[in-house]
C-alpha cells in the first residue's frame, strides 16, 4: 500500500509539473474547423488591448507510415536552447548539417525507433533530424514538434489553428478572452 500511495504521488507530481510547464500562458484560443487565422487575422489579435504576447501554433495529422496512425505535426514557435514548453528528456549535441531539428514525443521515438541525433524522413520538403524527445502525456500516438518558421518554409502555409496568449499585468482577463472571441469570430475564415 505505501508502495502505491508513493507510485501515485511521485506520477501525480510528474503530471502537475508537466502541466505547469506546457500550459504556462494566460489564455489558449483554438480555431474548430476551417483554415485557421491567416497572417492578418493573427495581427489583429496581436493588437488585441491587454494581450502581451502571442505564440500561434497549428497541429496537423502527418501519416508516416500506413500501418501506424497519425502522428501530429505541431507548428510552433520554439525557442533557440531549452525551451520550458518542450520537457526534454533527451537532446543531441549536434545535428547532422543541412538538417533542420524536429523534437519528437516518448511515443513518436518509440513507435518510430528513433533517437536524438538521428536523421529522420518527413513527408515535407526538406532533411530533419531528431534535436531531442520531449515528454508529452497528452498524444499517444506521437507528436513532432517543428519551428513553424521552418513549417512554413516547407509547406508554404501562414495559417496558425492556436495560440497561447500571455496577457499584460494588470489586464483584465475577462475583458481581454472577450475582445479576443469578438477579435476571432470577426476574422474567422469561412
Amino acid at each position: 500500500m505505501i508502495a502505491m500511495a508513493v507510485m501515485v504521488t511521485s506520477f501525480r507530481g510528474a503530471v502537475d509539473e508537466w502541466l505547469g510547464q506546457i500550459l504556462s500562458d494566460d489564455l489558449y484560443l483554438r480555431v474548430e474547423g476551417g483554415n485557421g487565422y491567416d497572417p492578418a487575422a493573427q495581427a489583429v489579435l496581436r493588437a488585441t488591448p491587454g494581450v502581451a504576447r502571442i505564440a500561434f501554433s497549428r497541429q496537423v495529422p502527418l501519416t508516416l507510415r500506413a500501418d501506424r496512425p497519425p502522428v501530429t505535426l505541431v507548428a510552433r514557435p520554439v525557442a533557440d536552447g531549452e525551451d520550458p514548453t518542450l520537457v526534454l528528456l533527451d537532446k543531441a549535441e549536434r545535428l547532422p548539417a543541412g538538417t533542420t531539428p524536429i523534437w519528437l514525443s516518448e511515443p513518436a521515438a518509440r513507435l518510430y525507433g528513433w533517437k536524438v541525433g538521428a536523421p529522420v524522413t518527413l513527408p515535407l520538403a526538406g532533411r530533419y533530424a531528431v534535436a531531442g524527445i520531449w515528454r508529452d502525456y497528452a498524444r499517444q500516438q506521437g507528436a513532432i514538434v517543428i519551428r513553424d518558421t521552418d513549417y512554413a518554409k516547407a509547406t508554404g502555409d501562414l495559417t496558425r489553428t492556436e495560440a497561447a496568449i500571455t496577457l499584460r499585468p494588470a489586464a483584465n482577463s475577462r475583458e481581454v478572452q472577450r475582445a479576443l472571441a469578438a477579435r476571432s469570430l470577426a476574422r474567422s475564415p469561412a
